[in-house]
């Protein structure tokens, strides 16, 4: 059975040349997203019309005539900044998502795209990227035979993590038929609880860090603002979140596969999420379950 997903590999860069190549990479994407988005919101409020593609991916070759460092990094990736601009805009348009935002480089996900010349080495782990002179190691793997490969996306964790997703095609075997049906329900002293009387309680990730986090943002808040030991500080709250994440993501892969495994039919509740979080008393409790 082919499939569209996405493969998470953890990259690990060769040496600080290119660290600061990657973090180009970041910045050259996130300035072209930001001069565009300005762009289009000019072109709108005089013309009352969105700027074409066509016309912003010309405006886009002599903006690099213009700004030397833009041709640094990968074009291609800067291109794919331009295309996800436009699409952002396009979804606005339907009414599926809200304007589009300036993105900012404390706030926004550090990411760039590339579509085209890239390779891949599964058997050595190696992947490699244009612009960088050696290809980066990899760690990861993935389930199902791989038919093709369309695009790689390279991002960055708050915590200093490199990683690289990569979209494709896979084949990959269906899971066995069952026939069993079941209904789920949704709770916070119990995480789930079935129909046949299985109980998966709630692990509270979350509220057992609580005490060490509100340590670390103190000390963090504390610090001069712009600081190596500010920085640090950040870097350690960051850490800590990731590690929260990281437990309950697992936790839910857990319970997840074991309903689809032992069963063909799932029935859950429709849940008003958004409403719920708005009761202040309850809001940290129903985020902590995801």
């Amino acid at each position: 059975m082919l499939v569209q997903k996405a493969v998470k590999l953890r990259i690990y860069p060769n040496n600080q040349q290119d660290v600061v190549l990657l973090e180009k990479h970041f910045g050259c994407r996130r300035f072209v997203y930001n001069y565009f988005l300005n762009l289009f919101n000019e072109n709108y409020h005089q013309a009352k019309k969105k700027l074409s593609y066509n016309k912003a991916a010309k405006e886009l070759v002599e903006l690099k005539k213009e700004t030397e460092w833009l041709k640094e990094v990968n074009s291609q990736s800067l291109q794919s900044a331009l295309k996800d601009l436009d699409g952002a805009y396009d979804r606005f348009y339907r009414k599926i998502t809200e304007f589009p935002q300036f993105k900012s480089k404390r706030k926004s996900k550090a990411s760039f795209k590339v579509p085209q010349h890239f390779d891949i080495d599964w058997e050595n782990n190696l992947i490699t990227i244009p612009k960088f002179k050696t290809p980066f190691k990899f760690r990861g793997q993935h389930k199902g035979e791989l038919i093709k490969v369309n695009s790689v996306t390279i991002s960055r964790t708050p915590s200093g993590k490199y990683y690289a997703s990569v979209q494709g095609e896979f084949d990959i075997q269906p899971k066995p038929q069952v026939e069993d049906c079941i209904g789920i329900d949704l709770g916070i002293k119990d995480l789930v609880i079935t129909s046949n009387g299985d109980i998966f309680p709630n692990k509270r990730f979350l509220k057992s860090k609580l005490k060490k986090l509100k340590y670390i943002q103190r000390q963090h808040s504390r610090k001069s603002k712009g600081s190596s030991t500010r920085e640090r500080w950040r870097k350690r709250l960051a850490i800590q979140y990731e590690k929260i994440t990281n437990q309950r993501l697992d936790y839910l892969h857990q319970i997840t596969s074991q309903l689809i495994d032992e069963n063909q039919v799932i029935c859950i509740e429709n849940l008003n999420v958004k409403g719920m979080v708005k009761n202040h008393k309850l809001a940290q409790a129903i985020s902590d379950v995801s």
